[in-house]
């Protein structure tokens, strides 16, 4: 009988009372499709790749074997969405490196204004009404990391964030099976982002 999972992914905002001008320590992991020729399950001793998109310091370990860094930076990676603004702000899927084009769907809260290499959007405050939709283009970076297992299971990656980010965490679960046939996509990723600070990093007071 064949084993079918499915495919979940499980966002946690924590936010707090912050400041427009406070930067937000941010990590994003998922599997590295391009990388793994659109395999979601690895056989035991062959290598499964991830993506790590952040804009802080960060380690990587996982439940079993010992991840490695393939690639750091990758090159700039397109990405397009629809971004809900609540009282003028949004956030991003990935890290904002550089924002490329925005249409708003509807009714126009003027220009965004986007932290570099965070998720965070805001739009223009001098309106009367803060809400609205916005198709934003941009692009994005990340780190690109090997994992093997030994022997059979679900193994968790995970990376921790450093420093003054220490409490920012993001996590991919990867399959490794004998036997792959059959298995749909059951990888869970767990994330926390958008975590307020009262220290000064990198040049932000975060």
């Amino acid at each position: 009988m064949a084993d079918t999972r499915e495919k979940g992914t499980l966002v946690v905002d924590v936010t707090g009372d912050c400041d427009d001008n406070l930067a937000l320590c941010n990590i994003t992991m998922e599997l590295d499709d391009e990388a793994n020729s659109g395999n979601t399950c690895f056989a035991p001793g062959t290598n499964a790749y991830f993506r790590v998109y952040s804009n802080v310091g960060y380690s990587c370990k996982a439940t079993l074997g010992t991840p490695r860094i393939d690639n750091r930076g990758v090159g700039e990676v397109i990405t397009e969405e629809y971004v809900d603004f609540t009282n003028w702000s949004g956030s991003t899927i990935y890290p904002v490196h550089a924002l490329k084009s925005y249409e708003w769907q509807g009714r126009s809260l003027g220009a965004i204004n986007y932290i570099r290499d965070t998720g965070s959007l805001s739009a223009d405050k001098t309106k009367q009404e803060g809400f609205g939709v916005a198709k934003i283009s941009y692009s994005t970076q990340y780190d690109r990391w090997v994992l093997s297992s030994p022997e059979e299971g679900d193994v968790i990656a995970y990376s921790v964030g450093t420093g003054v980010c220490s409490d920012t965490k993001a996590s991919v679960t990867i399959q490794f099976r004998n036997d792959c046939a059959g298995v749909q996509n059951n990888y869970v990723t767990l994330t926390f982002k958008n975590n307020c600070r009262s220290q000064c990093y990198s040049g932000w007071c975060v």
